[in-house]
Order: structure tokens, then sequence, then C-alpha cells
């Protein structure tokens, strides 16, 4: 049996943002006299997490009365770096595929990153078009398994499935019921043993030629 919705992670899975990020969070850091920092690769260990959540772990150590402000600036700055490089962050063959995915699928996010990060994806970069619908916590504040939840329903879907990049990504889509594949060129791995990608280009071409054995069954 073929799926009527592909439901796709955002960090590790469509884009990699982790750079554009870590260099914000520091000029955060250094305009509020913070001399903490972070990596790239430490920014790829805690995507997929709720926004609250990753809040949260960068304004550990920082003084209480410092964090409401300090948070402000990561989420501006953030937003202006993600702005600015959404269209090359996007991973090889992604537009390509994603165009080739919807001929044949509807194509959905759901991410747990916030709403404005998440509306720039969809403004700022050749494939948020190609998006019938979405969900994030930063919107709903609930955890990614509900989320897909409401989308499969609001959706009318009976057989999506969600790809993403995390063992995150691969509880949350047991905990929807909905089958998962994995991103392995992403950030994370998964605890079982899902189908996994290297490449977009090798998702693609699976996904594509589901749809097209599954049409010749019907013809």
């Amino acid at each position: 049996m073929n799926f009527d919705g592909l439901i796709f992670d955002l960090d590790g899975t469509l884009w990699d943002c982790s750079r554009a990020s870590a260099s914000a969070f520091n000029l955060a850091y250094e305009k509020f006299g913070v001399s903490k920092r972070v990596t790239e690769e430490f920014v790829k260990s805690i995507s997929g997490k709720p926004s609250s959540e990753c809040d949260e772990i960068l304004l550990s150590s920082v003084p209480e009365a410092m964090r409401p402000e300090l948070s402000k600036g990561f989420d501006e700055f953030e937003i202006a770096a993600v702005q600015k490089y959404a269209p090359i962050s996007l991973y090889d063959f992604v537009v390509e595929g994603m165009q080739a995915l919807s001929e044949k699928y509807k194509l959905f996010v759901v991410s747990n990153c916030g709403e404005r990060y998440l509306e720039i994806f969809h403004q700022h970069t050749p494939i948020g078009a190609m998006i019938k619908d979405s969900e994030c916590y930063g919107r709903t504040r609930h955890l990614k398994d509900k989320n897909i939840r409401a989308l499969v329903e609001r959706q009318k879907l009976s057989c999506p499935c969600y790809i993403g990049d995390t063992a995150g990504d691969e509880d949350a889509a047991a905990k929807a019921g909905v089958p998962f594949f994995h991103a392995s060129y992403g950030f994370g791995k998964p605890v079982g043993s899902p189908l996994a990608f290297a490449s977009f280009v090798g998702l693609t071409n699976y996904f594509r030629e589901l749809a097209e054995a599954d049409e010749e069954t019907l013809s």
C-alpha cells in the first residue's frame, strides 16, 4: 500500500540552518556580555527538541535576571540569520526532489521549531509553496506526536508517514501511529532500524517508485 501523505521534519531533514543559528546565538551572548559560546555541532545536538527546551539549554548558567531579554535576543538574531540564509540551507536535491514528490503526494511539515522560524521556511525557500499544511510546537505548544496526529486528522489522511532524522522523530511517529523513515544524512540516529536514506535523491527515488508501482497496480 502506498501513502497518501508524506510528513517531513524540518531541521536535519529538509534543511540545515545550524551554522546560521549558532552564529545568531553567539551574537546574542556577545551583545548581553555573556562569555558562553555554542558551536554548529552543539546546535545540531539539541535540534529537534521543542523550541522552549532549546531555549532553556541555551540559557543554562546565565543569570536568572538576564534570561528574558537574552531569550528575546536569541529569537531576533536567529530569525534574521535564518531568513538571510534560508534558500542556501536546503539540502542538496531537496528542491528538485520535493517538486518530483509533489506530483505524486501531498506534502506536509511538522516540526518542534518556533512559529516564525517555520514561516521563514514557507516564505523564503522554493519549496514552501509545495507544502500543503504544516504545524509546529511554537504555534500549538504541543509536542510533535500530537501535532502529527492533529495534521493527519485535519487533512483526513488515511495512510501517511513521517520522515525525520532523530530518535525523537522516530518516537513521535510511533506515538502518532504512523510509519517512520529515517533521513540518515541528518543530525541524529534512530533507536530502531527503520528504512533509511543516505541522501534526498535516494528518498525521492524510493517514494516515486512506490507511487508508480501503486499506479501500475491500479491501472
